[in-house]
This record gives structure tokens, C-alpha cells and sequence, in this order.
């Protein structure tokens, strides 16, 4: 018989290699947590000893099924927050649109999702696994965290675990993050088009740091002639709005890359006039005052991103960290605002909105 006509190995035929039942090996390949660590790799060995396959059909049957009802067994998304207070956080316009995009994803799929804070009234993170536990969720997306080099102390190998933007310690799990790099890059391209020459950036040195400093890689690599003359002020917490000001009266940008109202206010304060004295461009201008020029960063697609990684890892019932995990980049989009000068007539057409290759 061709190798093409080969019968196709069933899962009966690995229960069989194994003396175990089609249902044992079946939870196996998909990892169920009630399965034995030495069963599953076993029923992994053999499965690929044999040549097994999933019907590429059949699974794509019972994921269609499967998305016709509501999981009673684990229809419950936990959407989990370490930063504290709570409203610091779930007040922000990115905040309300990640929620918006991952409950209605959610729903679309089957779940609900509900809201938690790791510390407040009392919580810790080992307690709120047990809450989560005993609510039967086994699902959590964990959203920014306050600070992204901290840790988290839950019981990890009891859920699966998807997270909004890439907490230092946690790059094992499979991550939904902003387009930072390329995000920067749209910015670049459109500060040409409207004839900036002198940028200048603002960033809060935290910021920086939870992004991997991919903004600055950005800005370095796509205006190589002109970072050396006017160096990034990167804020720490000890500096005052009289460190803006002195920046910008030494270097003389005609136009601020940055993000946080600080800088904003900080040049309106000071009587300077945006954008007649100086241009303003938001890299990330969901949470900054309206009319701002700048990247909008798609926080509901972030959302809705995360809850199909997630429902992907419950239907294979995989818990806990990755051997290798995966990242997914949301593209940003370009908001036009006020806070620039005009784009000549001319150029408008060729300059793109959407995010571009360095």
C-alpha cells in the first residue's frame, strides 16, 4: 500500500499500543489536568510513534460545536488586575475599551467575563486563585500589571493564562501586546510628511521600561540624523515639570513625541503654544486629552485577541506556562488631531494610517 493510502491512525489504535481507553488517550493529547504528567507524555510518544493526527475535519466539527453553546463547565473569563486602587486603572479609556473588546469576544464565544483585583478588600493573589477555583474559572487574562517587572504569586498550573502586554517575569505565557515599534515608525513617517525636522521625545522612564524600550529603538533607527542632537528626556519619578521646560528651552524641538497629559500641561502652563510654538504627537493617544495628534492603539482588538488565544488554550485544556510561548502585536492607527501642523494637500495621499515597516 502507497504511503498516501495508509489507513490513517486512530485514537483507538494508541489505546490499544497502551492497553489504556479511547477516552484516557483522547484527555491525554489534550492535556487534561486529571490525566497523570507520565500518562500524557506516554500517550505523546506513542501518538507520534504511530503517526497520529487529529481528522483536520472532524476537530474543526467539534470546535463548531463546541462554539454553538455555553461552556457550563468553564464558561466564566477572569479578567485580573494587580494595579491598585482599582479606578486608577479601569477609569482610563484603554482600559474601557480592553474590557469592551474582550467581554464582547467573549460573549460572541460563549463566556462571560467578570473583573478581578488581585489586592483589593482583602485579596492576595493565592487567595483570589482559591475564589477563582472554587468559582470553577478556569480561564484568566491578566491585564497590565501595575509593575511590569513584579510577580504574581497564583496557582499558574491550575489555569490558562493569556496576558495583555508582556510582564518581565511571565514570558512564558502567550501575550497580546501594542505594536510599539512600528507604532513608532507611523509616527516618524507622519512627522516627515508635515515637514518636523527637530524631534524631540518625553517618556516616563517606567513607560519605557514596560515597553522594552522598543519606542526608543524606534525612534533611534527611523531618525538616525537628528537623535544625537536633541537626546530623550526620560522622566523619573523625582523630576518636576521645571525639567520639561528646561529640556525643551536647551534643545528647541519643533515637535514633542511623548506620552502622558504631563507634557501637555506642562507646555500650556508655561504659555507654550501647541502647535504654533511647538508640535505634539501622542503615542498612545486613547488616554490623553481630546484633539490630540498621535497613535491610537486598538485596545478592544487587544481584548478580543487575548480571549481567542485563551478559548484556544482551554479547548486543549493546556494550563499553565508555555515551553514556547507565542506574542501577538496589535497594529496602532493614525488619529490626526490638532497638535501637529498641517499634512500638505500634496502628500496626504501617500501617507498610510495604519502602521509600516522600519
Amino acid at each position: 500500500m502507497s504511503k498516501t493510502n495508509k489507513a490513517r491512525v486512530r485514537l483507538k489504535d494508541i489505546a490499544a499500543d497502551l492497553g489504556l481507553s479511547v477516552s484516557a488517550v483522547s484527555m491525554a493529547l489534550r492535556e487534561d489536568a486529571s490525566i497523570p504528567t507520565e500518562t500524557v507524555k506516554r500517550v505523546k510518544e506513542a501518538a507520534q510513534r504511530l503517526g497520529y493526527a487529529p481528522d483536520p475535519a472532524l476537530s474543526a466539527l467539534a470546535a463548531y460545536r463546541s462554539g454553538l453553546k455555553v461552556r457550563e463547565d468553564f464558561n466564566v473569563i477572569a479578567l485580573v488586575s494587580d494595579i491598585s486602587p482599582e479606578g486608577r486603572w479601569l477609569s482610563s479609556n484603554s482600559a474601557q475599551k480592553l474590557i469592551e473588546g474582550a467581554t464582547e469576544r467573549a460573549r460572541t464565544l460563549g463566556y462571560t467575563l467578570q473583573y478581578f483585583n488581585a489586592w483589593n478588600d482583602g485579596m492576595t493573589p493565592q487567595r483570589l486563585s482559591k475564589v477563582l477555583r472554587a468559582r470553577g474559572v478556569r480561564g484568566i487574562i491578566i491585564g497590565p500589571m501595575a509593575d511590569p517587572s513584579a510577580t504574581l504569586d497564583m496557582d499558574w498550573k491550575r489555569f490558562s493564562v493569556v496576558m495583555v502586554e508582556r510582564a518581565f517575569q511571565y514570558g512564558h505565557f502567550h501575550h497580546v501586546v501594542p505594536n510599539y515599534y512600528n507604532d513608532m515608525m507611523l509616527v516618524l513617517h507622519h512627522l516627515r510628511a508635515k515637514g518636523y525636522k527637530r524631534p524631540g521625545m518625553i517618556l516616563y522612564q517606567s513607560l519605557a521600561e514596560r515597553v522594552g524600550h522598543r519606542w526608543e529603538a524606534a525612534y533611534a533607527v527611523g531618525w538616525p540624523e537628528k537623535t544625537g542632537d536633541i537626546p530623550a528626556l526620560i522622566l523619573t519619578p523625582d523630576m518636576l515639570d521645571g525639567n520639561v521646560l528646561d529640556w525643551f528651552r536647551r534643545y528647541r524641538p519643533d515637535v514633542i513625541i511623548g506620552r502622558g497629559m504631563l507634557i501637555m500641561r506642562t507646555l500650556e502652563q508655561a504659555g507654550i503654544a501647541v502647535p504654533g510654538d511647538v508640535g505634539y504627537v501622542a503615542l498612545s493617544a486613547l488616554d490623553e486629552p481630546a484633539g490630540v495628534s498621535g497613535i491610537i492603539q486598538h485596545r478592544d482588538a487587544i481584548g478580543a485577541a487575548a480571549v481567542d488565544i485563551l478559548n484556544s488554550l482551554l479547548h486543549r485544556n493546556h494550563c499553565g506556562p508555555n515551553t514556547i510561548s507565542l506574542g501577538t502585536h496589535v497594529d496602532g492607527t493614525w488619529h490626526e488631531g490638532h497638535t501637529l501642523r498641517p499634512t500638505p494637500v500634496s502628500l496626504r495621499a501617500e501617507i498610510p494610517s495604519r502602521a509600516i515597516n522600519g
